[in-house]
């Protein structure tokens, strides 16, 4: 089986938009253990990563994100700028952490390159979406109507498939439930 090239990471075309920014640069920090902390509704308005409870992390995240997003910064960067600070907090690797619920030790996957990863992409992404929203809630009068359109993935789920060329008015309640992100790879 062929070795695949890691993708080279999210990035805007063009300037980010200051919508997406002053989004990301709003949210308040929420430590958490869990993803399931944190409901997604939540996500809005909070920055959260799983197993952060006890680590002085989020701050460095976010500001790290945050100058991404302001600079035009690769995942690659953001990887090798956040890495030496995590490792020196302590929170990298596979380490045994209390959850917060239980009172029990558990096996926990801390920072790693497929987290930050994940952290990169999905913060971008979400940035990304709310800037749009933004714009398409401002420009609506003129341009009533969202066509749902496949992203660049290489493989897609079926049910995105089976949307593809939807053209609804934006206004249209099926957007709240398939805008985009609406998969995280």
């Amino acid at each position: 089986m062929a070795k695949r090239k890691p993708h080279p990471g999210f990035r805007f075309p063009g300037p980010v938009p200051k919508e997406a920014l002053e989004f990301f640069k709003a949210k308040k920090l929420r430590p958490s253990f869990s993803y399931l902390d944190v409901a997604a509704e939540e996500h809005a308005l909070n920055f959260t990563v799983s197993k952060s409870v006890g680590y002085d992390i989020l701050g460095d995240v976010h500001g790290a994100l945050v100058e991404h997003l302001e600079g035009g910064g690769t995942l690659r960067t953001f990887e090798k700028q956040l890495t030496p600070t995590l490792q020196k907090k302590g929170w990298w690797g596979v380490e045994q952490v209390t959850d917060p619920k239980a009172g029990k030790k558990v096996r926990a996957q801390l920072g790693s390159p497929r987290r930050l990863r994940t952290i990169f992409r999905a913060n971008m992404r979400s940035a990304r979406a709310a800037g749009q929203w933004q714009r398409i809630q401002r420009t609506k009068r003129t341009h009533p109507y969202l066509l749902y359109k496949l992203g660049p993935s290489e493989e897609h789920r079926h049910e995105h498939v089976a949307w593809e060329g939807t053209l609804l008015p934006a206004d249209d309640p099926w957007w709240r439930d398939h805008m985009t992100p609406n998969g995280w790879g």
